[in-house]
């Protein structure tokens, strides 16, 4: 498909999109994301901060895009953040690159050309599906930066015996270890769920001594404001004689994938391979909702070897994600931007 933006069957619309509108522009997406939910952004960003586009082909979605924007105050200049975005890959067609370089062709005219801001993109393409796109960025002038994300992504296609049968050995070993102590698994996406997911996590977080770097608060409030083709799946694990859970897991659901969002592991859990069992419940539930991957939101041996370890059990396949891409009209902008960071740190 050839596409121009000064064409007559193209239409960009910008902050036009109602909350209900953009809840069911998301469900047309397979690439879609939590991280473009229209809760996410409101939670985590605030309101006041979002800015949505879409971007129209003969009346139709084709690609769409939430963007939080700050603005360096007394100055034209500040930034447009777009992460896991732009989506551009409908369920109903197939994936055409030429969506995706108008979509960042439209997002550099609103918000580096019209705006003066800074545009900052962290991808949803993983590289070795979508080897066509990289180059894209290059063509429009984006410069790559910082450090490539790296994940790790289970297909979860295979029915399950093959899955299992896949799974590392030691892997495996814990998993029937679990098997054996008659774990009780239960979904409990409500208020409740939460608040045991937060109990089991300020343990794991005591015991661990370390700085987490996510709040589990922020995906309670979110659940409530979520459409329910795109809540939060929380799964509890429970042992014969404890009343109380004693290890959760909860992921986030968006076109064919599901990210595993955060994970709470008791002392209790530890010893009876608690997290073993609520993964392999998970799996299979996100087979049977007809989930293609399960993302298990980052992968770095070097940093965090014993998470690497776990994850590398699942026998998925190690992928990368290009990016994070800038660009900017604006010389001010630029400039701006890496002072605020810079002090920042």
């Amino acid at each position: 498909m050839s596409l121009s933006l000064d064409s007559g069957d193209l239409r960009v619309r910008v902050d036009q999109t109602d909350p209900a509108q953009w809840d069911l522009l998301l469900d047309l997406f397979k690439d879609a994301s939590i991280y473009q939910s229209r809760p996410y952004g409101e939670v985590r960003w605030g309101k006041a901060q979002l800015s949505r586009m879409v971007l129209e082909h003969q009346d139709q979605p084709v690609a769409i895009a939430q963007l939080r924007i700050v603005k360096v105050p007394m100055v034209k200049a500040g930034i447009a953040y777009l992460r896991w975005g732009p989506i551009w890959q409908r369920k109903d067609r197939p994936a055409d690159p030429a969506v995706l370089k108008t979509m960042l062709a439209a997002m550099q005219r609103e918000y580096c050309d019209n705006r003066g801001l800074l545009l900052r993109i962290l991808p949803n393409l993983p590289e070795a599906f979508c080897e066509d796109c990289r180059p894209i960025f290059s063509e429009l002038g984006f410069e790559e930066k910082g450090e490539i994300y790296r994940t790790i992504l289970l297909n979860l296609e295979p029915p399950p015996e093959t899955l299992r049968a896949n799974l590392t050995k030691r892997w495996r070993r814990q998993l029937n270890t679990a098997d054996k102590n008659a774990l009780r698994i239960e979904a409990a996406c409500d208020e409740a769920g939460f608040a045991a997911f937060q109990a089991l996590f300020d343990e794991m977080v005591a015991r661990k001594a370390f700085d987490p770097g996510m709040d589990p608060q922020d995906f309670r409030k979110m659940q409530p404001l979520l459409p329910e083709s795109q809540k939060l799946h929380l799964l509890l694990c429970y042992s014969e004689e404890d009343p109380q859970p004693i290890a959760a897991i909860f992921c986030g659901l968006g076109g064919d994938t599901a990210i595993y969002l955060m994970g709470a592991t008791g002392d209790k859990g530890l010893s009876l391979r608690g997290s073993y069992a609520l993964h392999w419940r998970m799996i299979n539930w996100l087979r049977e909702r007809g989930i293609t991957w399960y993302d298990l939101n980052g992968y770095n041996p070097d940093k965090n070897p014993g998470t690497a370890t776990f994850k590398e059990g699942f026998s998925g396949v190690d992928t990368r994600y290009p990016g994070p891409y800038e660009y900017a009209s604006s010389a001010i902008s630029r400039a701006a931007i890496a002072i605020m960071e810079k002090i920042r740190g």
